[in-house]
């Protein structure tokens, strides 16, 4: 699911019924920001249970994109394995604890 408002803020929930379909709405949201030149994305990760390869492959694409035009990029509602899982690959300043 995905929420855009007036301020170019990207909201992408991303749910294990429906995760391909989503990581391909995160890479759209996240090309249309980088199009705008502005704005940020969050994504919301609360739902899931455990991060595929695919997944955390598609959240560091997102991070690499927005760094490069200074779009900023959140991660919410990390578990803690998730929150692990993603610090291990350098995304620990990405990571906001507290959910979403």
């Amino acid at each position: 699911m995905e929420d855009v408002n007036e301020s170019g803020l990207v909201h992408v929930t991303l749910d294990e019924r429906s995760l391909p379909h989503d990581l391909l709405l995160l890479r759209a949201s996240t090309a249309e920001c980088l199009t705008r030149g502005r704005g940020s994305v969050v994504v919301d990760i609360s739902s899931l249970r455990r991060l595929s390869s695919e997944t955390i492959a598609a959240l560091l694409w997102t991070r690499r994109k927005c760094s490069g035009l200074g779009i900023g990029f959140t991660i919410v509602g990390a578990r803690a394995a998730a929150a692990q899982s993603l610090s291990r690959c350098g995304m620990a300043e990405q990571l906001t604890v507290g959910g979403g």
